[in-house]
């Protein structure tokens, strides 16, 4: 068979963000250097990895990103705090939608090979914030024999893709666990166990902060929900209510669907075409 391309399609295949993730032993000898259970622990519950990507992929994510993601593909979500229904002040943009998205989340996946996990790609702009909330959610995991199972957020880990970014741009990561706050700074992962209290401040100016965000999952209810208004240990005297612009109604993204009992990454774009697969830790081909 000979199958049309077109000049997106070839520049896709061929851009090096997604040459270098979807060669398996590339991708599997640089994040084999990351033990993110021992990072956490080391750290008391966070983490802070700079230079996390080799610095040409993550230049080339960065570009990738920027050019790549139509605004229509971006979901806008706002929201004002509602403490009854676990949700908390926030406004930003999100997406799943992008033509990289299977790449680039399976290249996160391996800081907890064979773990559920959900991600994202965030962009705030002017005025965008998270309130402080502790990341406590649970989340419906859609099995691929349509059983649906309940899952708790265990790890979160968020990496940015901000170059020049300062202090006077706003966007910062405040962990209100310590009091520090952490420049979006570009390649630049921090990651923490769940509950963990932080915020984001609001951006300050019209540029795009843009970041990778999710979370890895633990079957069950492993924690209560925080419904009673419990205050983070470091408040700083931050007004997150100036950040939050109206938002125009969002529609809640359908749950993750993933593997039941085999763990498998495919490298393949095309589902439909030959593929490669991690299973238990070997690489075979399906």
């Amino acid at each position: 068979w000979i199958l049309f391309e077109s000049r997106s399609d070839i520049f896709m295949r061929k851009h090096p963000f997604l040459k270098w993730a979807n060669n398996f032993e590339s991708v599997s000898s640089w994040m084999d250097k990351y033990d993110l259970h021992q990072l956490l622990e080391d750290g008391g519950g966070f983490a802070k990895i700079d230079n996390f990507l080799p610095q040409d992929i993550a230049e080339n994510l960065c570009n990738l990103l920027n050019g790549q993601i139509p605004q229509q593909n971006w979901n806008y979500t706002a929201a004002k705090d509602d403490l009854k229904n676990n949700n908390i002040a926030h406004a930003f943009w999100s997406t799943k939608k992008f033509s990289c998205a299977e790449a680039l989340f399976r290249v996160f996946s391996m800081l907890q090979p064979g773990v559920e996990h959900t991600f994202s790609v965030a962009k705030y702009t002017n005025k965008h914030f998270i309130a402080p909330h502790d990341d406590r959610a649970y989340t419906d995991v859609e099995f691929e024999d349509g059983s649906l199972h309940l899952f708790s957020r265990t790890i979160a880990v968020v990496y940015y893709l901000n170059k020049g970014w300062t202090n006077q741009d706003g966007g910062l990561f405040q962990d209100l666990e310590t009091g520090e706050e952490y420049l979006p700074a570009f390649n630049r992962l921090v990651a923490f166990t769940i509950p963990h209290w932080h915020a984001v401040t609001a951006v300050n100016n019209n540029k795009s902060r843009l970041s990778v965000f999710g979370w890895f999952l633990g079957e069950g209810k492993l924690y209560d929900l925080n419904l009673g208004g419990a205050k983070p240990p470091n408040l700083p005297k931050t007004n997150y209510a100036d950040g939050n612009p109206k938002a125009p109604r969002s529609t809640p993204a359908p749950p993750p669907k993933l593997k039941k009992k085999r763990k498998i990454a495919d490298v393949g774009e095309n589902p439909q075409k030959q593929h490669k697969a991690i299973v238990k830790g070997k690489l075979v081909v399906e």
